[in-house]
This record gives structure tokens, C-alpha cells and sequence, in this order.
């Protein structure tokens, strides 16, 4: 990751527009350069987010990074089970079908692997 704060050190590696709002890049932005997944790929993947952007997304761009990390932890630990984020309400609502399709389906357990 670079930060780009002034014409001395003017990139623009991935064109000149802001790669979330597509609008004229202005110092500073951030120029983001992400490894390849595939080790034999040339090159990077840039992404280049102006100033007003980086103000806007920033909180919900970290939680959301944080969130996948916790994610990808989590199934590597359990990796049979399917993990959903969900508010109480949604949970609620889930769970009342599981027990309606359970009573339905008489006795098959769906609602056994929640916690």
C-alpha cells in the first residue's frame, strides 16, 4: 500500500480515476497493489481510492476485513459447519422455520447444530 501525498510521488499506476466512485484521482489517495492469488501471474492488482473514498469506506471497509479474517478462522476451526452473521431477529426467524420444517418433516432435527 502507498500512499500518494503529492506530485513527487504521483503513481497512478491504475489510471486516473478512483477505483471505488470512478471520479479524478487527487493527492493524496491510496494506491492499494494486491498480490496475484496465483504465483505465476504477472503483475498486481491495484486499486487506487481517492481521499474522500478512503473517509467514507474507511470504518466500514475495516470492520468488514475484520469480519472476513474472523470468518475464514472460524470455518478453518469448524469446517463442517456453515457460519451466518445475523441479527437476533434474523436468527429468531430462521430458527422458527428450522422447528415449522422439523414438526413437517416429523422429527428430522434442523435445529440441532445451533448454538
Amino acid at each position: 500500500m502507498t500512499i500518494i501525498t503529492d506530485k513527487t510521488t504521483l503513481s497512478l499506476q491504475c489510471g486516473d480515476k478512483c477505483s471505488f466512485c470512478g471520479d479524478r484521482l487527487y493527492h493524496p489517495y491510496l494506491e492499494w497493489h494486491a498480490t496475484p492469488a496465483n504465483d505465476d501471474a504477472d503483475g498486481f492488482n491495484i486499486i487506487c481510492i481517492c481521499k474522500e473514498c478512503c473517509c467514507k469506506y474507511a470504518k466500514g471497509l475495516r470492520a468488514d476485513l475484520i469480519q472476513i479474517q474472523a470468518i475464514a478462522e472460524l470455518a478453518a476451526l469448524y469446517p463442517s459447519f456453515t457460519l451466518i452473521r445475523d441479527t437476533q431477529q434474523g436468527r429468531a426467524q430462521r430458527l422458527a422455520r428450522l422447528q415449522e420444517a422439523e414438526e413437517r418433516d416429523h422429527g428430522v432435527s434442523y435445529t440441532k447444530f445451533l448454538w
